[in-house]
């Protein structure tokens, strides 16, 4: 073989290692927790959008979405969430939601009822200047989802908005 040929198969081996790795690096960030932070308009609307790509959960897993709100006023706020599916990967039917507002939970139902139209309640929460404010989203699969649930996904937005009252 000659050495142009060892050299290019060399070349060759190498970036298809370097896409690897990069792939595998995308996949395991798809994968692990997130946060976000949104600054909150001292009046008036605030909107912020939250993409989640690829979300597969295995049976007995979990991922928590952390959304720290920060505002520049101090007061109360309505906040509401809605989800928009972007396509259907087929898990919403095995994903237990859990929305928590600080320490409290604020709903709790199904992935498939969230991107099937139907809305979180929306809720009011005291917001310090400058002291953020966590917004947790906790998606979850049970111990006893099986072999249906295999190689699924969802990808899906979730809208924030929120308004000081």
């Amino acid at each position: 073989m000659s050495k142009l040929a060892i050299a290019v198969l060399v070349v060759a081996l190498c970036l298809l290692a370097a896409m690897g790795g990069l792939l595998a690096a995308h996949t395991q960030l798809a994968h692990e927790d997130f946060e976000e932070n949104i600054t909150v308009s001292k009046e008036g609307t605030t909107t912020s959008t939250v993409e989640i790509h690829d979300l597969a959960l295995l049976p007995a897993t979990s991922r928590t979405y952390t959304v720290h709100l920060k505002c520049k006023a101090s007061g109360t706020y309505r906040i509401s969430l809605a989800y928009e599916e972007k396509e259907n990967g087929g898990l919403k039917p095995f994903v237990n939601v859990t929305v928590k507002a600080g320490d409290e939970i604020m709903w709790n139902g199904t992935l498939q009822a969230l991107l099937d139209g139907n809305t979180i309640p929306g809720f009011s929460a005291e917001l310090q200047a400058e002291d953020p404010f966590d917004v947790q989203v906790i998606y979850e699969m049970p111990q006893e989802v099986g072999n249906e649930a295999k190689d699924t996904f969802a990808d899906f937005d979730v809208h924030f908005t929120i308004e000081k009252e």
